[in-house]
């Protein structure tokens, strides 16, 4: 059916886990989800893998509302992490026409009795259970429960509901940027570049970058953070011996599969450890490669890297995004996200990095302004990979900033410029609303650490 789903979690393609689930508008209004099963594998309990499969599924904010019958407490409090709402019986017993009408499209649910009061929440849907698991699981559950004793033959019936305020602790902030270098690295592997604006003007930027020059020898160029190789094919296609370097396999086996030219080599590999035994003559990192991670120390060990990379008087042509532009159009900014977690959560999610790349767009980005880090909420799908919504963040520079941390690391500044995307020769203002990118030439000369 195609309002039927599931999810599934894998382990060296082994399956750990799967929710299926139907997703269905009711009403005319915005489409309700109820989970029909969730399993987890024994060996992978308590990590959360059942919050992940349900996070992907309810991570998109269209739906009206996410629900599930179950006889186990503690998916109730996974679907209250996964949602960042409760589950109170009296704020279901306000949308219960919606929840009888997609009820009735369960067939275990059909029919059956449903009870939806203050202190109770349940559904006679004939269900075995074991009270001993039940008991156990109720003592596992952390805080008030609300939804009342559990009759034989029924589970408890949870929703929440897109008009329900977030809710969202320091702990869950934490947890949710904890592993945040793999969630960076999935986003970005997920990223059609094919669908970006910015990613078509290699020629005329390649062109730019050789203008910049000025007569220096150049026989060899690395690419660090190459994306899908667009740069350095374009130099290999101009007879340079190139190394274009990603941490993106969709990255690198993209860049490999259109390279025509035996002249380029695609490398696998963090730009902050990378060691190539190369002493180039030109380095590469563009289109905020520095500032993808939001700590000074791993931007700086990039630069630190390149710099290692480069011969004596070898130079660097980067750009970062523009903070000072980001500054001036932000609609959406607080001190300290840390302190403004509602901020945060009532932040619109958008379909960005998988469309179209504006990550610009005021309305979808939250700007932190003690440190000029921006926060996005970033959703994928359709992709034949699980759905997934990430809390994506980025660090931006000022012209200043970005300065002082390249001489810090050994460079020279040759020139900056606010540029646009495929037009580097036509400089711009700060706040011009096109300079979205500084582009930075310098020059090795000694290291600062």
């Amino acid at each position: 059916m195609e309002d039927t789903f599931v999810a599934v979690a894998l382990d060296d393609q082994k399956i750990i886990g799967q929710a299926f689930y139907i997703k269905r508008n009711i009403d005319e209004k915005q489409p309700i989800t109820w989970v029909l099963q969730l399993v987890v594998h024994t060996e992978y309990r308590m990590r959360g893998i059942a919050k992940t499969l349900l996070y992907s599924i309810w991570g998109f904010s269209d739906c009206y509302g996410w629900g599930l019958a179950t006889s186990n407490a503690l998916t109730v409090k996974t679907l209250e992490k996964a949602t960042f709402r409760k589950v109170k019986p009296e704020v279901m017993a306000e949308h219960y026409e919606q929840i009888i009408m997609i009820k009735e499209t369960i067939p275990f649910a059909q029919g059956g009795k449903i009870v939806i009061e203050k202190g109770q929440s349940i559904l006679d849907s004939g269900f075995p259970v074991d009270r001993a698991v039940i008991n156990k699981n109720l003592q596992l559950y952390e805080g008030k429960w609300e939804l009342g004793e559990l009759p034989a033959g029924h589970e408890w019936l949870a929703f929440t509901f897109q008009s329900q305020p977030f809710e969202i602790t320091q702990q869950e902030y934490d947890e949710m940027f904890d592993n945040s270098e793999k969630i960076v690295n999935d986003a970005y592997n997920r990223m059609d570049l094919s669908n970006q604006f910015w990613n078509r003007y290699q020629q005329r930027e390649v062109d730019f970058i050789l203008s910049k020059l000025h007569g220096r020898t150049i026989q060899n160029v690395l690419d660090f953070g190459c994306g899908n190789g667009r740069h350095a094919i374009e130099f290999a296609g101009r007879g340079y011996e190139t190394w274009g370097i990603d941490y993106s396999e969709r990255n690198i086996q993209q860049a490999v599969a259109e390279s025509k030219v035996s002249n380029v080599h695609f490398v696998k590999d963090d730009c902050r450890t990378v060691s190539l035994g190369i002493q180039a003559d030109l380095a590469l990192c563009l289109y905020d490669v520095i500032g993808s991670f939001i700590h000074v120390e791993d931007n700086q060990a990039i630069l630190k890297n390149i710099w290692r990379h480069l011969r004596n008087g070898g130079c660097l042509a980067m750009s970062v995004m523009n903070l000072e532009l980001t500054r001036a159009i932000a609609i959406n900014q607080v001190p300290n996200v840390r302190k403004n977690l509602m901020a945060l959560a009532s932040l619109r999610p958008g379909k960005i990095m998988q469309n179209s790349g504006d990550i610009f767009k005021q309305e979808y980005f939250l700007l932190e302004t003690e440190t000029g880090i921006v926060y996005r909420k970033e959703q994928f799908e359709n992709e034949g990979d699980l759905c997934a919504e990430y809390a994506i963040r980025d660090k931006r520079y000022s012209r200043d900033e970005i300065c002082g941390l390249l001489e810090k690391v050994g460079f020279r500044i040759l020139e900056t410029r606010y540029v646009q995307a495929g037009k580097w020769e036509k400089p711009l203002t700060a706040v011009d609303p096109s300079a979205k990118e500084i582009l930075i030439f310098a020059e090795k000369v000694s290291f600062h650490s």
